[in-house]
């Protein structure tokens, strides 16, 4: 039997905006996840590295690299190739939907975000995620 792990699962939100990055550590914070911080996409792959998390939200403008440069990266890296990628696209940016998917994200998510409908979307694709894997 599976043993369960007693300690939260591990967000990195990648967003340049400080206020928006902030609403999305408080909503995550309170649907249970420990959130991890990064303002551009080159911090985004140190910190990919250094605490390997659960998922990632990634906009698709962070400063620096663009989210989809660094969801591609992501990938290459050692455990980034299953790590759930949400990204955070404008609304009505059909293209940039496109482009997330090309660059092999997980699911996206079009501003404005409610921190209910976040937490939501990121519990059902870490359960995907478990559910994938079990088959890998």
């Amino acid at each position: 039997m599976e043993e369960k792990s007693t300690h939260p699962e591990e967000i990195l939100v990648v967003v340049d905006e400080i206020f928006m990055r902030q609403l999305m550590r408080e909503a995550l914070v309170r649907a249970g996840y420990d959130v991890v911080e990064a303002a551009t996409g080159e911090k985004a792959l140190e910190e990919f590295q250094d605490s390997r998390p659960d998922a990632v939200l990634l906009d698709v403008h962070p400063s620096g690299m663009d989210g989809f440069e660094v969801c591609q990266a992501i990938r290459r890296q050692r455990g980034g190739e299953h790590t759930p990628i949400l990204m955070i696209t404008g609304r009505g940016e059909e293209e940039q939907i496109h482009l997330a998917f090309e660059a092999d994200a997980t699911d996206f998510i079009s501003k404005p975000i409610t921190g209910t409908v976040l937490g939501y979307r990121i519990r059902y694709m870490l359960r995907a995620a478990r559910g994938a894997a079990r088959f890998r």
